[in-house]
């Protein structure tokens, strides 16, 4: 069977969603578990349904910025708006709609921070994994001289 181009990308993104859905609800059940004190029902399951476009707008960044053709910064960028964006739009607005506006910028500027550490460490990391495996490899020339 031959897929599309498209067919493709659509089948990474959900598949990226549902690996991303599955392990934040899991990390929020463990967090929830830890936080309860028995009591049942912590947590409306709409808001364990919101994940999922949340997992949606992150798998879609994680999938542009590994295969798009665009410069790193605008990568960035776009990866930034869409999982920041897609926290604040789908897991963070529902669950406090009445916050006050100075509690959200807030909330909007720590997610922010976290992101930004986050990057920075995962860019460090690849960055070091790609020059070491650089290293590794053996260079063999393509290309022989001619011998006069």
């Amino acid at each position: 069977v031959v897929m599309s181009k498209s067919h493709s990308a659509l089948r990474s993104v959900l598949l990226g969603a549902a690996c991303i859905y599955t392990a934040v609800i899991l990390f929020l059940c463990f967090i929830l578990t830890g936080l309860s004190d028995g009591a049942s029902g912590a947590v409306a399951p709409l808001n364990f349904l919101l994940v999922f476009p949340f997992s949606l707008c992150f798998s879609l960044a994680n999938y542009l910025h590994r295969s798009a053709k665009m410069g790193g910064f605008v990568k960035f960028v776009l990866h930034f708006f869409l999982t920041v964006g897609g926290f604040f739009c789908f897991l963070y607005l529902p669950a406090f709609w009445e916050s006050s506006s100075s509690s959200s910028i807030l909330v909007f500027v720590a997610v922010s921070v976290l992101y930004l550490i986050l990057y920075g460490a995962f860019l460090l990391f690849t960055k070091r994994w790609r020059r070491e495996f650089r290293e590794k490899e053996e260079y063999t020339p393509q290309f022989t001289t001619k011998k006069q």
